[in-house]
């Protein structure tokens, strides 16, 4: 919860958040994510290899998660089941995909791993729940998954991209995949690897990359940021009018 204060320019509008509501300290390395179980419930994860489970209320850990992680990597995202908020599956940069049962802890022993395997030959760069039990998930292997838990050998889909694939956008009614790439335009394709649309504009959204996009919650407007030579992160907003099909 944080409380913000807006700062009009000539021609936008900025908002700065001066003053959190409340912290929640615990981790002892930079946090990555961090979601929403409930209204008085989140988890985070960080590179210091543990999912916690905070009453943020109170600003207390109900409990905590570990990964076994080599030294050198890292936990990169992380996404909760909506249809089971004590499911959370995090991405690393070891390629692997890891599900925690969040109810298996306590403030005295971790969650425990239900399952994990190997999705990705490089970094994976986020994960996202499509439905129950459906993953997709973008890696610096130049490719977009998605994946059912139940039988998770082979991917359900594979999208092979032409850059390294950044923070996707999974938009809320038809589960269209924003793809955010290095240097590449954004791609958007259905869950079967269809791509369905194109920017009309030839020039990039961000001349350098395009590190995640979002969707609206009518999926109208699809939500990007990125970096600029000028300006460290540049956001921009791409209407569905300006998007034709491939």
């Amino acid at each position: 919860h944080t409380s913000s204060r807006a700062v009009r320019h000539s021609k936008s509008t900025s908002a700065y958040i001066r003053n959190a509501q409340r912290e929640l300290n615990g981790h002892s390395a930079p946090v990555v994510c961090a979601r929403w179980l409930s209204a008085d419930a989140a988890v985070s994860c960080s590179w210091d290899h543990t999912l916690i489970h905070w009453n943020v209320d109170s600003g207390t850990q109900i409990h905590q998660a570990h990964a076994q992680l080599r030294e050198n990597e890292k936990l990169t995202s992380m996404c909760l089941d909506p249809t089971s908020l004590s499911t959370a599956v995090c991405s690393a940069t070891d390629g692997v995909l890891r599900q925690w049962d969040m109810r298996t802890g306590s403030s005295s022993t971790a969650a425990s791993v239900v399952h994990s395997f190997t999705a990705h030959e490089d970094v994976i760069s986020s994960v996202s729940f499509v439905g129950p039990n459906q993953l997709v998930s973008g890696s610096d292997d130049r490719t977009v998954k998605v994946w059912d838990l139940r039988a998770y050998n082979t991917p359900l889909c594979t999208i092979r991209c032409p850059a390294r694939v950044n923070r996707i956008g999974i938009s809320p009614l038809s589960n269209m995949i924003a793809i955010p790439m290095d240097d590449k335009p954004i791609r958007v394709h259905d869950l079967k690897g269809n791509r369905l649309v194109r920017f009309h504009n030839k020039d990039k959204a961000h001349p350098i990359l395009t590190s995640a996009c979002c969707w609206s919650a009518d999926e109208s407007v699809l939500y990007s940021s990125g970096y600029s030579p000028h300006r460290s992160v540049v956001l921009r907003r791409q209407t569905r009018q300006k998007m034709t099909p491939p």
